[in-house]
């Protein structure tokens, strides 16, 4: 049986729990890497990960990346994302860097304590960078935080990509004092969509996300806190581990 503390290893290229999550930190892990050194990088494939089960969780993981304005060859990554919390989006990438390149990032940190705002008003939210449907296709880690935020709360690590990609954003807006929203380090950002049919509702109703981005220029660390408004409580400690060690046995062959 899988004990708090464990440190696990796994292949992606055979079945493997918190498939979407670990996807998830790994392009999280890309996008600190190309705000840092102004790159590129898309990821191309998942090679293998560990993970210390200790219901916050980390993840050590390696992937294969490519610069898709270079189009240059094929680098291998290396990436660490830290859980703060349990059962909602509270994480801090501290580490993402070319396998035997220079290290971006040093030992984790916390992110103090979890506070994100409340939804603003109209009139404030009038006041914020409204992201139009254009940017949005060549903004993907607004899509990738809110998919972070969705796979843990609803999928406990396992939420479907298909669903993600199937949401209908109907607005998006950007709190932050970079000059740039779009390219900002440190932001919070906040998501009004339809198409998600959970807790006994059907996809027409609109649903809101509240993500807060943290970047530490000392560092080099990322944090995202996020959480979806009038959500559910965050599931218990044992239902965590009850979770994991079902997972943990389905990869044992």
């Amino acid at each position: 049986m899988v004990t708090s503390g464990q440190l696990v290893s796994y292949k992606c290229e055979v079945p493997y729990p918190f498939r979407q999550k670990v996807k998830c930190y790994g392009k999280l892990g890309l996008h600190r890497y190309n705000l840092i050194q102004g790159k590129n990088f898309e990821l191309q494939d998942l090679i293998k990960f560990n993970m210390r089960y200790c219901g916050a969780s980390s993840f050590y993981i390696t992937l294969e990346a490519r610069d898709t304005v270079t189009c240059g060859p094929l680098q291998t990554f290396q990436v660490c994302a830290d859980e703060k919390d349990f059962g909602y989006l509270n994480v801090v990438c501290s580490v993402a860097r070319i396998k035997s390149g220079e290290t971006t990032g040093g030992a984790s940190e916390t992110t103090g304590v979890f506070a994100l705002p409340n939804w603003p008003s109209d009139a404030e939210i009038q006041r914020l960078y409204t992201v139009d449907r254009s940017e949005l296709l060549s903004t993907h880690w607004i899509l990738l935080y809110l998919e972070l935020v969705l796979c843990i709360e609803y999928g406990y690590g396992n939420f479907s990509e298909d669903k993600v990609s199937s949401l209908e954003l109907e607005k998006v807006a950007i709190e932050t004092d970079d000059e740039t929203p779009l390219q900002a380090k440190s932001s919070v950002l906040y998501i009004a969509f339809r198409g998600l049919a959970i807790d006994g509702t059907d996809e027409s109703v609109e649903r809101k996300a509240v993500i807060k981005s943290m970047f530490n220029e000392l560092t080099g660390s990322l944090a995202l806190q996020g959480i979806l408004c009038n959500r559910e409580t965050p599931m218990s400690a044992e239902e965590y581990f009850k979770f994991v060690y079902i997972h943990y046995k389905k990869t044992q062959f």
